[in-house]
């Protein structure tokens, strides 16, 4: 624990202050409609009484929505917590993650002592043709893959993951499909089929709730069991349970709405994008782009000065792979601005 390195964010809440700032480095939906869809008052109970400690209501409009028994539901306070909980009920096991991944798993895999091996994506971030061999030789116990990738912002080949749930069960496969909405394909299907699946979803991106703080797993009883047991009570609020259920029964319009939008949007992006000499943009299906900078460019620099002209970008390295940005797709004309100022 001694050389365990605080997980910090390039730009943390209070530092972008400017309200003409640019803030696309944490992949978030802003929605002009919010002041129209935040008419609504809370009892007073929700702030005088704890939150029911299973958000039953909650978790019976996810499972009505996925046509799956509520025991195969649980929510969490953001799906961060849930990956938390799924590590700590996995403490010392042996993890599986690919090269360039979510940094969160990384984090926490450090803090619960995990086995870590890592499978060595290809240079267009798909899975390697040697999957199986690295699985057979490896025999992981739990394995995350974001579907689609995070911050590659690709899908990882369907029938592979697949072929890869049924050959080994048993191991746990995480599918972190936050951002799901966006790309169209999903595996959830396998947890009524797979006992060894946990399928994560959020309300934070396509929802556009990130300060809600609230995602859900979709598994089998068998592992909504392990993670209730590592669970605190009260762990999501009364207000976000009950503006969560409010948005999530109104989802489906708004949802198509905001995916329609970034999917028009993203391709303007990478049109203007792909002109630059020195920025090589790798296909998405999410709502942010993962974009290479050429070798002679000082990421840092380049870093300090979007920031002194309120452009904030997600910079991150990959060792030998090299430097790059996570540029999100935020709505309006904020990535327009965004390209202009890069």
């Amino acid at each position: 624990m001694r050389d365990l390195q605080e997980y910090r964010l390039d730009n943390p809440f209070g530092a972008v202050t400017s309200p003409l700032a640019i803030k696309l480095d944490a992949n978030e939906i802003t929605s002009s409609d919010f002041d129209k869809r935040l008419e609504v008052s809370l009892p007073a109970r929700l702030l005088e009484q704890y939150p029911d400690p299973e958000a039953k209501q909650l978790k019976g409009a996810i499972a009505k929505a996925h046509g799956v028994p509520e025991d195969m539901i649980v929510i969490g306070n953001g799906s961060d917590e849930l990956i938390n909980n799924i590590m700590l009920a996995f403490f010392g096991k042996r993890l599986m993650l690919v090269d360039v991944g979510y940094p969160v798993y990384e984090h926490l895999a450090r803090i619960y002592e995990m086995q870590t091996r890592h499978i060595d994506l290809t240079s267009e971030f798909a899975l390697p043709s040697d999957i199986f061999e690295q699985f057979t030789l490896h025999a992981p116990e739990i394995v995350f893959f974001s579907f689609p990738n995070n911050p590659t912002g690709n899908l990882f080949d369907e029938a592979t993951v697949r072929h890869l749930v049924s050959d080994f069960p048993s191991t746990v496969f995480v599918i972190d499909e936050a951002y799901f909405e966006f790309s169209g394909v999903t595996l959830v299907d396998l947890v009524q089929t797979h006992q060894n699946v946990i399928v994560l979803r959020t309300l934070s991106k396509a929802y556009s709730l990130a300060g809600l703080r609230l995602g859900y797993a979709i598994c089998g009883p068998s592992l909504t069991a392990v993670l209730h047991k590592v669970s605190l009570p009260y762990n999501v609020s009364s207000v976000s349970q009950h503006l969560g259920l409010r948005f999530f029964d109104e989802r489906k319009p708004f949802v198509r709405h905001v995916a329609a939008q970034v999917t028009k949007l993203r391709r303007e992006v990478v049109s203007r994008l792909e002109r630059h000499p020195a920025l090589v943009v790798f296909p998405s299906t999410a709502n942010f782009l993962f974009v290479k900078l050429r070798t002679d460019i000082d990421a840092d620099e380049l870093a300090k000065r979007l920031a002194d002209n309120s452009v904030f970008l997600r910079f991150m390295s990959f060792g030998e792979r090299g430097r790059f940005i996570r540029f999100s797709l935020g709505m309006g004309n904020k990535s327009e601005a965004a390209v202009v100022k890069l």
